[in-house]
């Protein structure tokens, strides 16, 4: 899944496929946008049983509330069409003037802090990015096979670490345990 940092030829492609703008290519890798979350047939049951009573009782209540029964089965269809959808993977860099992710790329000025998570028994092995802009949401990256240690020492040398930071985000694992 990673790709070596040693590879001269591609480090060469990636720099210059984000236009110089991230510096030489330090580390990447290929990440999937959208981890492929295996449901079976039961979870798909019990979200469509749950749907249906939703809007049963959005339409059945006094209040005859349409648009949340509306917004019940855009949710239903949202999560059938993602299924369907299936994995795409685009490529990871940490660079020397910035991050990158499929075709945008970060600088390190738009950056806060970074937090490496690694909790084998968990199955967890992310980097975090926070950014600086209060609106922008964090970067969430699997680490796969790729050493932290060394990811960890190369980002010192541009970010800020956040050593407050010790477990993933509460929506991570809501969204993981509800495999949404």
């Amino acid at each position: 899944m990673s790709l070596h940092i040693n590879d001269k030829g591609k480090r060469e492609i990636i720099g210059a496929f984000y236009g110089g703008n991230i510096g030489n290519p330090l580390f990447f890798w290929k990440v999937s946008l959208q981890e492929n979350i295996d449901r079976n047939h039961y979870w798909y049951t019990a979200v469509g049983l749950i749907s249906f009573i939703l809007i049963a009782i959005s339409l059945l209540s006094d209040t005859k509330n349409y648009i949340f029964a509306i917004l019940i089965i855009l949710f239903t269809i949202i999560l059938v069409l993602q299924h369907n959808r299936g994995e795409e993977k685009v490529i990871f860099v940490i660079g020397e003037k910035g991050i990158g992710i499929g075709k945008k790329w970060y600088a390190y000025e738009e950056l806060k802090h970074f937090a490496i998570i690694h909790k084998p028994e968990n199955n967890i092995k992310n980097i975090y990015f926070d950014f600086k802009q209060i609106l922008k949401h964090q970067l969430s990256i699997p680490l796969y096979n790729n050493n932290p240690l060394q990811i960890r020492e190369n980002l010192l040398k541009y970010l800020e670490e956040d050593t407050k930071r010790t477990d993933e985000p509460i929506s991570e694992r809501i969204t993981r345990t509800l495999k949404l």
